[in-house]
């Protein structure tokens, strides 16, 4: 029932808040934005049952805390990637110009996350079989807002955009996020689509993540001596051939992300 997988989704997001205020690790931080996108997708299947305003409320402060980690989430990645290089002086210099980002970031994340105040759920326990056979049609209405956003970004898509990139990532995560909702909830077997909508995911986020490094680096190296950017030329030329062969895959691949029959 939809009640239990929203009292599942705030249980999981409750322990991932909790462990993010440990210390925000990558790996907390990381598992707390996964929680707290699953759990907005829910409230959203949620506000076609009931059109709470306390729902409203939840997932403007949810929205807040998700947008708090972002900058972390960003320079946490970009460190753990810069790590797996091989450590010049100069590719050291960075790592430790990033690790001061992260630590000064995780101080103000840390007391943000201390300072958000518990919501309560204030749902009904349960919904009837014959309310959930009635909303079927708007929750399909939703999940049809979400693929046409999605859509619409990726017809708009320009490969020499950032943000047109990181806007149809984040529309494709909504639409995922509001499908699998949807197949946990009304308990529909989504087969094979959900490691496709995954993989796609993935994809763009690696593209993404790539480019934010790059750009990055760049203007820490404008801080820098021409030597330091001549030392740092392979590290840049790698990147740029990464971010094309994923560029190439996201433009190739299938893109048959359409709406499932239920």
């Amino acid at each position: 029932m939809a009640s239990n997988q929203v009292e599942k989704c705030w249980s999981a997001f409750e322990s991932a808040l909790k462990e993010a205020r440990s210390g925000c690790s990558e790996k907390s931080v990381h598992d707390l934005r996964v929680r707290i996108r699953r759990l907005l997708a829910l409230l959203d299947l949620i506000h076609t049952l009931e059109n709470s305003d306390s729902i409203v409320h939840l997932r403007k402060r949810l929205k807040k805390i998700l947008k708090q980690l972002g900058p972390l989430r960003d320079i946490q990645v970009e460190l753990a990637t810069v790590r797996k290089l091989k450590p010049t002086g100069e590719i050291r210099a960075f790592g430790k110009f990033l690790a001061r980002k992260e630590k000064a970031e995780i101080g103000r994340v840390v007391r943000k996350l201390h300072h958000a105040k518990k919501a309560k759920l204030r749902l009904r326990k349960s919904y009837g079989s014959e309310v959930e056979g009635a909303v079927l049609s708007e929750v399909r209405n939703l999940i049809l807002k979400r693929y046409r956003r999605f859509a619409a970004t990726r017809k708009a898509f320009d490969p020499a955009s950032g943000s047109s990139l990181h806007a149809m990532r984040i529309a494709f995560k909504k639409y995922r996020y509001a499908l699998e909702s949807a197949w946990e909830v009304f308990q529909w077997d989504p087969g094979n689509r959900a490691e496709k909508m995954h993989a796609y995911q993935k994809l763009m986020g690696n593209l993404r993540d790539c480019q934010l490094l790059e750009a990055n680096l760049r203007r820490w190296l404008k801080r820098r001596s021409p030597a330091t950017g001549i030392a740092l030329r392979t590290i840049l030329d790698r990147l740029a051939r990464q971010q094309r062969r994923w560029m190439s895959s996201l433009l190739n691949v299938g893109t048959d992300h359409s709406i499932p029959q239920f």
